[in-house]
């Protein structure tokens, strides 16, 4: 997961690691040997991108995905309120703009939904839609509801806009926690990080208009993530999977 945590010293130690990139080697105490793989999730983009629906033709589609909140970890409940009275603002500047939601927890959406009213209007009104999936645990992907949008946006240095980036959305992230020690967020500083909500809104407003950057721009960038975004991580794992059994076997 792109999830910066510093090195713990009593991690667990495994043999073998796959990772992303070797970016996160640099962030993750690895003792055994690395292969890189891109990103695991990768194969289903292709499976999915025909069956994905395109209800806002003619609208411009903002995709946001959340983070999990607590009040012992970087992301707080005041961070995913300021960041959907944000997007409202948004809905009623540019009428021609349609919010999706993806929460990660139905709780926290129900939290923040206390604490800004408007969101029941803007839902019932279609401007809004939620994607909470059938339970806390049976959600809808980050890539299925990429690719109804236009642009994705994720709080925090975001898995889900990673991926949604990898699937081929232009993709930001919106980084409120004041950690500055992590290589990809500094390299994408100002262009597809945002450490502000008023830069943030600055940059999707350039998007609407036409003016921001390109889907090709948000994967060059986030290369350092993944150098592949091919669609075949798993083929490279399961090579690697199967020259390390046989090793074993020849043992």
């Amino acid at each position: 997961s792109n999830y910066y945590e510093q090195k713990i010293d009593n991690q667990k130690s495994y043999d073998i690691f796959f990772a992303w990139s070797d970016y996160f080697s640099k962030y993750n105490a690895i003792d055994g040997d690395l292969f890189i793989s891109g990103y695991p999730s990768d194969h289903y983009f292709k499976k999915i991108r025909s069956t994905v629906p395109r209800r806002y033709e003619n609208n411009f589609v903002i995709s946001f995905h959340d983070n999990i909140v607590s009040n012992d970890i970087m992301y707080s409940m005041q961070m995913q309120v300021d960041m959907h009275l944000m997007l409202i603002s948004l809905l009623k500047e540019y009428h021609n703009v349609v919010i999706l939601l993806k929460p990660k927890r139905m709780h926290t959406f129900e939290e923040v939904a206390k604490e800004v009213p408007d969101l029941k209007k803007w839902i019932e009104s279609g401007r809004i839609e939620v994607f909470l999936g059938d339970s806390n645990f049976s959600k809808v992907s980050p890539a299925q509801v990429g690719m109804m949008s236009d642009l994705v946006v994720g709080l925090g240095i975001s898995t889900a806009a990673a991926e949604c980036c990898f699937s081929g959305i232009t993709s930001f992230h919106v980084d409120l926690t004041g950690f500055y020690d992590n290589e990809f967020a500094n390299k994408c500083d100002g262009k597809f990080l945002y450490r502000s909500i008023s830069d943030l809104r600055l940059a999707i407003e350039n998007q609407i208009n036409g003016i921001g950057f390109s889907v090709e721009e948000c994967q060059e960038y986030h290369k350092i993530l993944d150098p592949f975004q091919d669609g075949m991580s798993y083929k490279r794992t399961g090579k690697k999977i199967k020259e390390l059994l046989e090793s074993l076997t020849n043992c």
